[in-house]
């Protein structure tokens, strides 16, 4: 069992931690659709510096701001959510991603704000990366887990190349043969079945390298056990070294404290190019204090700073990127004596890194220009802007101010570490986009020594009871829970409120199994078979749970015959692994391999064709 060094310390006082941004101390507004928030998410710089393409999520437009006025000058309105965008080297083309389940890369000439073609690509596009030449743009489809080649000579996807789970950020090496791929979590199972020890079990995910030449994945490089939440991935100016930015869960232990990151730490993991190996991984969290939730990472042109944007606790970190270089490359040795490995030691960084408060609030998209930080603010609809030298910051707002609604209060509270003692983590930390990290946690509100997968929260308020043993009556009950025993810190009733309210305000994305919003033929014979099995004895209804608890003859240990709440399938296309401890990664695993009695649906008798067409229906729901 690997723990931080310097760790142990008294059970976590329960403290009270006080919002203080500026955007969320007004009166609250009733919701309202006519109240519409910019979410500034991505952003790209042309390449002499002089403008900035701000992508406006649920603004769905881009905005070009002129960095010399520092104001918007123009508006590019588009039909679909503005995921992310990249440029020409000209500057003359912006390639945008758009869409969820319709996404599509909008070319968008620069000059006058015209769409020239959209072609159409995967679910939920993000990460486009243009090649040298300009003839092919790579696109991560994040819910089709794979990554298309685009074709922009004949203007189609040529090419799909799966990847892991959920490819969120992409780089190109210097010379354009390798494409780096940040998958966003871990596809393996969450825990050992119950017959295996699990001494060498691991969670992680990984980082994909694609050979653009021959369109096929060479290589997964995994990242330290735990390492979740892939977002931010940049490659050194020297080509060198690539950078990726990742939560390290600390799962293997009961989540009794906070301190010193016994739950959660925040990290940023270096690659070396060369051979495609994980180098090294650095905290980014000091001894006393977290740095929740690290999204976007940049280095600046000369190769002196590392900034990476912190969305939980709305920080830029500045980093000396050749002294941290230089340190990795020694022997250093911690207050004991022994051989400090970066990857556990909280004081590793110190007086390598600079954390830069920020004015406003969920810092994600991140660009540099010269030795100027700029950063979109997604909960503030603002662009923060950081000297890396002086580390002097100015907010500039992208749009009026608008009142702030229940539903996006409870939207940014979940994201917000700085509600969580020590802002190690937030709600997010463990529910990223409000659904499952993948990994099993040992919450000690049933026991302990029984680690239980991590369940999206999408309509958790409308099957009760929540966690998977039933335990709390309520999602309303485990809110506040959450609050008082994983953040340990007593909140005002209002802002647990508030998180109930943007949890039932959420709705289950259409899965990328159904075709043109259909079921498929083999999901069509599924539904039969769901009913022949008597699968829907439990799942049934509009959210598919009857809502009752059941002993599935899966739980051991502590949990040996413990009835296990019945989950939604909604959306289970999204929540792998699956069961109460993660074993299984697919659902047919859990129609077969994990279902020997019969007690989650009689399939042993099933054809292998049935099977298939059952598990194409199920994901499709």
């Amino acid at each position: 069992m690997r723990r931080l060094i310097c760790f142990v310390l008294p059970v976590a006082i329960v403290a009270s931690i006080f919002f203080t941004a500026r955007s969320l101390t007004g009166q609250i507004a009733p919701d309202s659709k006519e109240i519409l928030y910019l979410s500034p998410a991505r952003l790209v710089s042309d390449s002499a510096g002089t403008k900035l393409y701000i992508a406006q999520y649920e603004g769905k437009k881009i905005d070009v701001f002129e960095v010399k006025s520092k104001k918007i000058t123009k508006s590019i309105a588009l039909d679909a959510s503005v995921n992310d965008l990249c440029i020409s080297a000209d500057d003359n083309t912006l390639y945008v991603t758009t869409g969820q389940s319709d996404g599509c890369v909008c070319i968008i000439d620069t000059a006058t704000g015209h769409i020239l073609k959209r072609i159409k690509v995967g679910y939920s596009p993000i990460a486009p990366a243009l090649s040298a030449d300009g003839k092919t743009l790579y696109v991560c489809n994040r819910f089709n887990d794979n990554v298309d080649f685009v074709d922009l000579i004949n203007n189609k996807v040529k090419a799909s190349v799966p990847v892991e789970r959920e490819p969120y950020a992409s780089v190109l090496s210097k010379d354009g043969r390798w494409l780096f791929v940040a998958n966003h979590l871990p596809r393996r199972p969450a825990a050992p079945a119950a017959d295996d020890d699990g001494m060498d079990f691991t969670v992680e995910a990984c980082v994909s390298v694609i050979d653009t030449q021959t369109a096929k994945e060479v290589k997964r490089i995994d990242l330290p056990d735990g390492a979740v939440d892939l977002r931010g991935l940049d490659i050194s100016p020297d080509g060198k070294f690539v950078y990726v930015t990742h939560i390290l869960a600390r799962y293997n232990v009961p989540t009794s404290q906070l301190e010193r990151g016994w739950i959660d730490t925040n990290a940023l993991s270096a690659i070396n190019v060369a051979d495609q190996k994980l180098y090294k991984t650095v905290l980014l969290d000091d001894v006393q204090l977290g740095a929740a939730n690290p999204y976007k990472v940049k280095c600046s042109d000369d190769g002196k700073y590392i900034a990476v944007t912190i969305s939980g606790t709305h920080e830029i970190h500045v980093i000396d990127r050749l002294a941290m270089h230089a340190k990795l490359d020694t022997v250093v040795k911690d207050d004991q004596g022994e051989i400090a490995d970066p990857l556990n030691y909280l004081p590793y960084m110190q007086g390598l890194r600079k954390r830069v408060n920020l004015e406003g609030n969920g810092p994600r998209g991140l660009a540099l220009i010269g030795n100027v930080a700029y950063a979109t603010q997604y909960f503030s609809d603002s662009l923060a802007l950081v000297d890396l030298q002086t580390y002097k910051t100015e907010e500039i707002p992208l749009g009026p101010d608008k009142p702030v609604t229940q539903i996006r209060k409870g939207e940014r509270l979940f994201h917000d570490a700085n509600l969580c003692y020590q802002k190690w983590l937030s709600c997010a930390s463990c529910h990223p986009d409000v659904r499952t990290d993948g990994i099993n946690w040992d919450l000690m509100n049933d026991g302990a020594s029984n680690p239980k997968n991590a369940k999206s929260l999408v309509l958790a308020h409308a099957t009760p009871p929540s966690m998977i043993t039933g335990i709390r009556a309520s999602a309303e009950v485990a809110v506040r829970a959450g609050l008082k025993y994983i953040q340990f810190s007593q909140r005002p009733e209002e802002d647990a409120q508030a998180i109930d309210a943007f949890l039932i305000s959420l709705k289950p994305l259409p899965s990328p199994y159904l075709v043109n919003g259909q079921l498929s033929e083999a999901a069509k014979r599924g539904k039969l078979v769901f009913e022949k099995a008597y699968c829907i004895k439990c799942h049934d209804g509009q959210y598919h749970t009857n809502m009752k608890k059941y002993d599935l003859h899966t739980t051991y240990g502590v949990d040996l015959g413990v009835p296990l709440d019945t989950p939604t399938l909604s959306e289970v296309w999204r929540t792998a692994p699956y069961l109460h401890d993660g074993a299984a990664t697919s659902i047919m695993d859990v129609l077969t391999k994990f279902n020997p009695e019969d007690k989650h649906g009689k399939t042993s008798h099933l054809t292998e064709q049935e099977l298939k067409d059952l598990a194409a229906y199920v994901l499709s729901l």
